[in-house]
């Protein structure tokens, strides 16, 4: 649906026409663009890949603008992980500024403005720019960080689509539907307000429930490359580890484990979705997506 499409829903659950006293276009079409970004920020519903450009020597480097959460980070073919600066300052304190190949990250320290690297590489990689547009392949990923991260949508526009699946667009019209409600004067309805308030956070809690990390696990069984495990089962925490191998192919999809070998995991972008497919006699099969 288009947030004018959706307006007409709202106005009619208003029992509203266009010209009413209580709400104009351009304050439901705010409301819209509020429910858009609370709810993208409490599911991680957005997700995107973006590369940052390696300075020599340089420690700190800015988050996108846009961002809301780092899902994975991986720097010349290899994953590095988050850590915590107080376990890094009770191993060293002097810590920043270490010279070497970063195998890890401190997100803490800049809120959610910056990452530092540990350790901090000695050269600068090949000139991309930071670019925050979802990235489709990664050839000219050599020595760049490559960022994958949950990130805050652009304000909507009179005629433009969110981009989330046609019944997750319903949370956004119940939003609305719940904070006209609540607001105080005239039109102010409690019961209908609560109402709303439950549709909406039941769609919270269905999206957040769809989407986990997803983890890929290493070891004999049952093969070399692990399994990936259904992340619509509920109460379960997934986390990426025991990676023993992180290549890139030309073809732009990240592979888990030994590049083409059966039992080989691959993460491809198919249209704004995130697949995984896993290689058997000698193909790859789908087994599962991400929507964003």
């Amino acid at each position: 649906m288009t947030c004018t499409q959706m307006i007409v829903k709202i106005l009619t659950r208003l029992n509203l026409a266009a010209s009413n006293p209580f709400f104009t276009s351009a304050q439901l079409l705010a409301l819209l663009n509020d429910g858009y970004k609370n709810f993208c920020a409490r599911t991680l519903a957005l997700k995107k890949f973006v590369l940052i450009d390696i300075v020599a020597d340089q420690t700190e480097y800015d988050l996108p603008d846009d961002h809301y959460k780092v899902l994975w980070l991986g720097y010349d073919d290899e994953a590095i992980a988050v850590v915590s600066a107080d376990d890094l300052d009770y191993q060293d304190e002097n810590w920043i500024g270490r010279s070497g190949m970063p195998y890890a990250f401190v997100e803490e320290l800049a809120g959610l403005t910056q990452i530092k690297l540990h350790l901090t590489p000695g050269t600068s990689s090949t000139a991309l720019s930071d670019d925050t547009t979802a990235q489709t392949s990664f050839e000219s990923w050599v020595d760049n960080l490559l960022l994958y991260h949950a990130y805050e949508p652009a304000d909507m526009v009179a005629g433009s689509t969110p981009s989330l699946e046609t019944s997750y667009q319903w949370a956004l019209i119940y939003y609305v539907l719940w904070k006209a409600f609540d607001q105080e004067g005239e039109f102010k309805d409690s019961l209908q307000a609560e109402f709303y308030k439950a549709r909406y956070e039941s769609y919270v809690k269905k999206k957040s429930e769809f989407f986990s990390p997803v983890e890929i696990g290493s070891g004999s069984e049952p093969d070399p490359a692990g399994e990936i495990l259904d992340w619509n089962q509920e109460e379960i925490e997934y986390e990426l580890k025991d990676i023993e191998f992180l290549t890139i192919a030309d073809d732009g999809r990240l592979s888990f484990g030994d590049h083409d070998d059966n039992g080989t995991w691959k993460m491809a972008r198919s249209g704004n979705d995130l697949t995984f497919e896993k290689r058997e006699s000698g193909a790859y099969v789908e087994k599962g997506a991400l929507e964003p």
